[in-house]
Parts: C-alpha cells; sequence; structure tokens
C-alpha cells in the first residue's frame, strides 16, 4: 500500500517505536493520528509532525478500553475522513514481574498488550471496510518468539499471544483488511523499514 494521502492511526505513538512510525508516515505524506495515553507526549509527537509540514492530531486513549477505542477510531474519521492503517503499537510492562507480582498485575500486562491489539483490530476492521479495507499491523517482540527463557513472563505471553492472533487472521485480507506483525527487540526504535511502509 502506498502510504501517501492514506490516514493512520499509531498508538502508543507518543514515543519510542510508536513515534518514529508516525513520523516517518506523516513524511511519506499519510495524515497521522497519534494515539496515546500520555497528552504531553503525544501533543509534542504532533507538534514536531506540524512543523516538518505533516498532518497530525492527537487522541488520548487506554488501548484496554473499548469505549476509548471506539472514540478513538471516530475521532479519525472525523478528523481525516477515514481509516486506512492502523498500527497497534502501544504497550509496556512494569516491575516486578511474575510470578513475584501480584495476579492484578498479570491482568494489566495482557489487558494492556493483547486486549488492547484485538480492540484495534476490532473496531478498525470495520471502520476499514467502509473505504474499501487496509492495513493492520501489530507490533510484537522478540519476547514472545520461540522458546527460550524471558525475564518478563506476563509481556512474553501477552506478546505471543499477539503473534498468533495475527497469525490467525491471515485471512482477514479477502475480506476487510490486510493484517502483519513486526517484532522489536527491547530498547531498539528502528526507522521504519521502507518494505513495512510499503504494505
Amino acid at each position: 500500500m502506498e502510504i501517501k494521502e492514506k490516514v493512520a492511526v499509531v498508538t502508543g505513538a507518543g514515543s519510542g517505536i510508536g513515534r518514529a512510525v508516525a513520523q516517518r508516515f506523516a513524511h511519506e505524506g499519510a495524515a497521522v493520528v497519534i494515539a496515546d495515553m500520555d497528552e504531553d507526549a503525544g501533543s509534542s509527537a504532533v507538534s514536531e509532525i506540524h512543523s516538518e509540514g505533516g498532518q497530525a492530531a492527537f487522541v488520548s486513549v487506554d488501548v484496554a478500553s473499548e469505549t476509548d477505542v471506539s472514540r478513538m477510531v471516530a475521532f479519525t474519521e472525523e478528523e481525516f475522513g477515514s481509516l486506512n492503517v492502523l498500527v497497534n503499537n502501544a504497550g509496556g510492562v512494569t516491575e516486578p514481574y511474575f510470578p513475584e507480582s501480584e495476579p492484578e498485575q498479570w491482568g494489566h500486562a495482557i489487558d494492556l498488550n493483547l486486549r488492547g491489539v484485538m480492540l484495534g483490530i476490532h473496531f478498525g476492521v470495520r471502520a476499514m471496510q467502509e473505504y474499501g479495507g487496509g492495513v493492520i499491523v501489530n507490533i510484537s517482540s522478540m519476547g514472545g518468539v520461540g522458546f527460550g527463557p524471558y525475564d518478563k513472563p506476563e509481556y512474553g505471553a501477552a506478546k505471543a499471544g499477539v503473534v498468533r492472533l495475527t497469525a490467525s487472521l491471515a485471512t482477514l485480507s479477502s475480506r476487510w483488511a490486510s493484517a502483519s506483525t513486526a517484532s522489536a527487540r527491547a530498547g531498539w526504535t528502528p526507522r521504519l523499514p521502507d518494505a513495512a511502509a510499503a504494505r
């Protein structure tokens, strides 16, 4: 997919990988919705894109909230007129890690890293259907791949779920949208690969 003149939503775009993806999309000519819980970081990302002549808008969203994700998609359609690309990037985990942490923290990690992706797909594909389809990219982690030990079990389990969820939706492209997964090593914030931008 050519990203120029398309409308993209990037969750967790106030910093890190999400911000780099949003900046690249804007540089390539897309209108970008910066979706993040951190209003200061999100507004800063929008200002940076505007300063370079790009189009961007900020929406505050908790990706684990059905109401927030539905509102995020509606905001995108109202602000830019469509939705063509969704990058489910928001995620993270806090110390202490399982099994030292309480079960509530496990649930929070699953909600943020896996439920958030599910909700993005749920509402995203319905909007994309109205505009002839689109592309969904789900950001996973090397911690969710393979069978080796990982020091953040709740995060690794959630990200493995993202990989399997995306693979299970391989037939989605024949109906609504193309879905793909990208994995990144912790602490690595890459420029978006040309191949990914062109999907």
